[in-house]
């Protein structure tokens, strides 16, 4: 049977950490106020997870696999603060809480299907012509 969720594989002082985004750990992520997954993820789509979120999200990834980590500010300051690398990294985090879709052995992955183009329109009073 195929998983779910990717596992989330993270690295903190030198030592390795695996974490399988499960409902238990999305519920963990979700404990602080606007941390709904929903909002985090439209946020992140929107380009507005702000570094301290990043840092936050990071945080609580890392308490919740037991990894020795003070408070948000050392993450923030380990990461090299307001960077590509924690957000990028925050950014895997949530998208490994999102449901992959079912593949049975053998198969490939499915495919987006392709965008629907609205049809063009003609400028107001333009002649139509059959």
């Amino acid at each position: 049977m195929a998983a779910i969720w990717n596992d989330i594989n993270i690295t903190w002082k030198e030592k390795a950490y695996t974490v399988r985004p499960t409902l238990e750990f999305i519920n963990h992520l979700e404990q602080r106020p606007g941390n709904s997954l929903t909002n985090l993820i439209s946020l992140a789509g929107q380009e507005k997870l702000g570094t301290v979120k990043c840092a936050e999200i990071l945080h609580d990834t890392l308490t919740y696999v037991g990894a020795d980590v003070e408070n948000v500010d050392e993450v923030w300051k380990s990461f090299g603060g307001i960077g590509e690398a924690l957000t990028r990294s925050a950014w895997a985090i949530l998208a490994a809480c999102l449901p992959q879709p079912k593949v049975e052995e053998g198969e490939e992955a499915p495919k987006k299907p392709a965008p629907k183009r609205k049809p063009s329109r003609k400028p107001i009073g333009a002649k139509h012509t059959a």
